[in-house]
């Protein structure tokens, strides 16, 4: 049969937990329609691309341990995936080639 709603969201938080790893993601905390993602480390570069991608419905701020709010308009599960990996994509870029070339 079918998998039930429940176990399929299960199994898309674990690959976003993986996705968020990769990408120095420390921490993600929901407050209503945002999610404030948390991580050891930023580049420039993929913040960049995480505003261009975003535009007004994402928020940063720095600091020593910076934190983007994301405004999530729709599927909470499914926004986390596409963002995690987009910054992961992102800090893969940079750590290969020393300039981000993420494409939103």
């Amino acid at each position: 049969g079918e998998m039930p709603e429940e176990v399929y969201n299960l199994l898309e938080i674990a690959r976003i937990k993986n996705l968020c790893r990769k990408a120095n993601v420390t921490k993600l905390q929901q407050k209503q329609n945002d999610v404030v993602i948390y991580f050891k480390t930023l580049s420039d570069e993929a913040l960049r691309d995480i505003i261009l991608k975003y535009k007004t419905k994402v928020r940063f701020s720095p600091g020593e341990k910076p934190y983007v709010t994301l405004r999530i308009e729709k599927d909470v599960v499914k926004e986390l995936k596409h963002f995690s990996a987009l910054v992961s994509k992102c800090l893969f870029w940079d750590s290969c080639h020393n300039t981000a070339t993420c494409q939103p």
